[in-house]
């Protein structure tokens, strides 16, 4: 009976080391910042559900202060409007009205602004404007929200993810779709933070599928990531004249922008 009760004993020991190694190897899902500064960020986009079907952004830096409803990407190069350097600064405190054809006449939204040199222009962040009652898409504004993890998110353990976190990284894979009723999800989303701290986010990968029409986004980060609130000198226009709108590709880059880095964070 002793040499029963030992084996069992044993046997549990063993169960208990199984499940505790289990339990360890997944981490706790990370918190997405609501302040910070990161630098040397790439960005590649590919859709066939507009123009342009490509476009790349690499960014020397990065801040966003949700608390100051702001955000600023340091441009260092892109494929598509003005090529670089320059600055995009979000301002999702003031809103601008937006004719959007008759049945939507005002439309409030908030602005972006591209600062080049000493020179600065404005977009509307507006969606759906002019309002094309084919496309589906009623006229809306982008606006900043709290950046936040999924809810239903699932962990996929620790990969390497050649392209989208930076050479000689590994990470935790976190994975979230959405189905809405389909066998493929027509959303799905990858989010990888250094297997190392569980926490410093190293990139994202997002998919979007509707029809025949996909959209699909990898951001990677490079660089160091600094947490807190960022100064208020970051997004202070006041020494430029904004008062103009930027040109339709610059206005439609800074919009490809914007809804990458929003879907992502």
């Amino acid at each position: 009976n002793n040499t029963n009760n030992n084996i069992m004993f044993t046997q549990l020991l063993v169960i208990m080391a199984i499940m505790a190694v289990a339990f360890a190897a997944d981490p706790a899902i990370p918190t997405l910042p609501a302040q910070y500064s990161v630098e040397d960020i790439s960005m590649h986009m590919e859709t066939n559900a507009g123009y342009p079907p490509k476009y790349t952004e690499t960014d020397s830096a990065q801040y966003s202060d949700f608390e100051k409803k702001m955000t600023r990407l340091d441009v260092k190069e892109a494929s598509y409007g003005a090529k670089g350097p320059y600055s995009k600064i979000y301002n999702y405190n003031e809103l601008f009205s937006n004719n959007c054809g008759k049945q939507y006449p005002d439309v409030q939204a908030p602005r972006g602004y591209m600062v080049q040199g000493t020179s600065c222009c404005y977009a509307n962040l507006v969606n759906g404007c002019p309002y094309n009652p084919t496309s589906g898409e009623i006229p809306s504004a982008q606006m900043m929200s709290a950046p936040e993890m999924p809810k239903k998110i699932v962990y996929g353990g620790v990969v390497d993810a050649e392209g989208i976190i930076p050479a000689g990284k590994t990470a935790d894979k976190w994975v979230y779709d959405i189905f809405l009723g389909q066998e493929v999800p027509v959303i799905h989303t990858d989010y990888y933070f250094d297997s190392t701290d569980h926490e410093t986010q190293l990139g994202n990968f997002f998919n979007i599928n509707a029809g025949p029409q996909f959209v699909n986004a990898t951001t990677t980060y490079n660089g160091k990531w600094v947490l807190g609130p960022q100064d208020a000198e970051l997004f202070d226009l006041s020494g430029y004249d904004c008062s103009y709108e930027c040109k339709s590709e610059v206005t439609h880059a800074m919009h490809l922008s914007a809804k990458a880095h929003q879907k992502h964070n």
